[in-house]
Formats: C-alpha cells, structure tokens, sequence
C-alpha cells in the first residue's frame, strides 16, 4: 500500500491520537515557561522606572507630574540630562517617537 492511501485514510480527528501526549506537555510547559519570562520583564521593567523617577526626583521632581508614561520618562531624562537644559532643548523628537 502506498503512503497516499494511509494519508487518505487517517482523518482530521484521528491525528491527535497519533502524537505522543508528551508533545503536548513540553509545547504546554514552553508557553508557561514564555509567560513567566514576560512576567519576569514586566516586573523588573518596572522596577527599573521607578528607580529612574525616584532618583531623578530628586533632581526634577516636578517633571514626574508632567511626564507620566514611563519610557516617555527615561528618554526624556535622557535627552534633558540636567534641569538647567530644559529651557533650551527641542522635545519633538521624544514626543515625536513615542
């Protein structure tokens, strides 16, 4: 018998039942595992952020009400550096790519 006729012969619903159930559980416990690095980031994403606000408070402290969004934050206390070059310095681009 040649292979096209088994093809022909396995349907939709008997494929399942041919792969290992151990297939399963390692795509299962990959997809686990992708959620808890996601997790993970988003945590310490955050921790980071708020060292960020926290530290440059100090230095700036009005400009954590006037920026609110986190990255917006980081890339203009990149771009600002000191206080003193907010009065000169164009934040169209920070604005611009976010």
């Amino acid at each position: 018998m040649s292979v096209c006729f088994f093809v022909l012969l396995l349907s939709a619903s008997d494929i399942p039942h041919l792969i290992p159930p151990l297939i399963f559980v390692q795509v299962d416990t990959m997809i686990i595992q992708a959620i808890g690095l996601l997790d993970d980031l988003d945590k310490e994403l955050n921790t980071y952020a708020m060292r960020v606000r926290e530290w440059y408070g100090w230095h700036f402290p009005e400009l954590a009400k006037i920026v609110q969004d986190n990255i917006l934050y980081a890339k203009t206390v990149k771009l600002m550096g000191n206080r003193t070059n907010a009065a000169n310095l164009d934040f169209s681009e920070v604005v611009l790519f976010y």
